[in-house]
């Protein structure tokens, strides 16, 4: 998601998801018993979080960093509505994909140094393909600099960390 200006309001798809969450919650909650209702909502959010970070590591190819903020605004919104179905719901790992993004490539290289493999997130939910994607949208920025040597130093940088990722993950 490459936006050129900082945008305050959520997506209007995320809006819309929100209204159907809440009809369904309505709904459900009107003609289900208490503990019937809690059985159905119960793990929604990680339905959710799986979902969303699947969508990010799959289907983004470019994000800068106002559109990381809008994605970030998207998910605290879907998160807070999801409260409202099922007590304490998270999206901790659509989460972390953004949070990464910002802190930048190194807290990348960093984290799957530290974690390995799996990245420190069960499930295989980040592979090794999709954590370089994500370092390469992080340099993205760089690597479109005018100038032309700040542009090579970060392509340097970037192929560095690209075969350390494969190293830490291996």
């Amino acid at each position: 998601m490459y936006i050129d200006t900082l945008l305050s309001d959520p997506d209007p798809a995320i809006l819309a998801l929100n209204s159907a969450l809440v009809s369904f919650d309505t709904e459900v909650s009107s003609y289900i018993p208490s503990s019937t209702y809690t059985h159905i909502t119960r793990g929604l959010a990680k339905l959710m979080d799986t979902h969303l970070l699947k969508l990010l590591t799959t289907r983004l190819t470019r994000m800068n960093s106002n559109g990381c903020a809008l994605m970030q605004l998207n998910i605290l919104v879907l998160q807070q509505n999801l409260k409202n179905i099922e007590g304490g719901a998270a999206l901790p790992y659509a989460a972390l994909f953004l949070d990464l993004f910002t802190a930048g490539p190194d807290a990348i290289v960093a984290r799957a140094k530290t974690h390995g493999r799996d990245f420190g997130v069960p499930g295989a939910r980040f592979s090794e393909e999709e954590v370089k994607r994500l370092l390469v949208m992080a340099y993205e920025e760089r690597l479109g600099a005018e100038n032309r040597e700040a542009s090579v130093q970060a392509k340097r940088a970037l192929d560095g960390q690209l075969l350390e990722i494969s190293e830490f993950m291996y």
